[in-house]
């Protein structure tokens, strides 16, 4: 999952939307969640679908430093900022569910990333 923005748009949406419903997600969320956060182009249109999964799957544990998770919700903030700053205003809605999703975890990283973009 580490490469697969290096495909082309369509499969990389198909090969993610299949990921997220897969029996592997849960126990390799991790892999999709750096995925978003080293692509260094613009993030798919279903980079929001895997960010609401994510956090909805991984919850509190993004905000525990007792667990690898908490590298997970690094890496969330950043993509969820990203997406945030790139979509249109029904996209940016559910991103800051997210954002409050996260917050309420304690993501690692979310206040510092929110106090840079001010």
């Amino acid at each position: 999952m580490r490469q697969v923005f290096d495909l082309f748009p369509a499969q990389a949406d198909e090969l993610v939307r299949a990921f997220l419903d897969g029996k592997a997600f849960p126990d390799h969320l991790e892999h999709l969640a750096y995925a978003l956060y080293d692509h260094a182009g613009p993030l798919p249109t279903v980079a929001i679908d895997a960010c609401e999964r994510i956090v909805q799957h991984a919850g509190r544990e993004l905000g525990d430093l007792r667990t690898h998770r908490a590298a997970d919700g690094h890496h969330l903030v950043s993509a969820i900022l990203r997406l945030y700053r790139q979509s249109r205003q029904a996209e940016r809605i559910r991103c800051l569910d997210v954002i409050d999703r996260l917050s309420q975890a304690g993501a690692y990283g979310l206040t510092a990333a929110l106090e840079n973009e001010r």
